[in-house]
């Protein structure tokens, strides 16, 4: 079965086609996502001592604003260079923020557990 997706891809081009084209164009669109983690790695790294653990201390709504932010800040910016640095400064809040997400998920699981230890345990 088809996704939507899939569907209106093939109307007109094989399946086949279709998926091989995408497959080959991806393949320098992974070369470029990684080549564009590396650069946002090495800022984060440079800015270490700006940011320390501050992120740490940020409540996820404060993280998910910065990275609206310089989003916006990049949108509105002509210059490349501060462009570019502004959306793997955004990508870099994203990244904090999928952290924080990720620890809340964990401590709610781990709530889950200690209640359920709780009830098991007649606390």
């Amino acid at each position: 079965m088809q996704s939507g997706l899939a569907k209106k891809l093939c109307l007109g081009v094989s399946c086949w086609m279709v998926k091989t084209k995408l497959t080959v164009r991806w393949k320098g669109k992974l070369q470029a996502l990684r080549e564009v983690d590396k650069i946002s790695y090495r800022i984060m790294g440079s800015r270490s001592d700006i940011y320390q653990d501050n992120w740490a201390l940020m409540s996820l709504d404060s993280l998910l604003s910065g990275a609206m932010y310089k989003c916006d800040r990049a949108r509105t910016t002509f210059d490349y260079q501060k462009k570019l640095d502004d959306v793997l400064d955004a990508l870099n809040y994203l990244r904090f923020s999928a952290i924080r997400i990720l620890q809340e998920i964990e401590h709610f699981h781990d709530g889950i557990h200690v209640e359920k230890e709780m009830l098991n345990n007649g606390k």
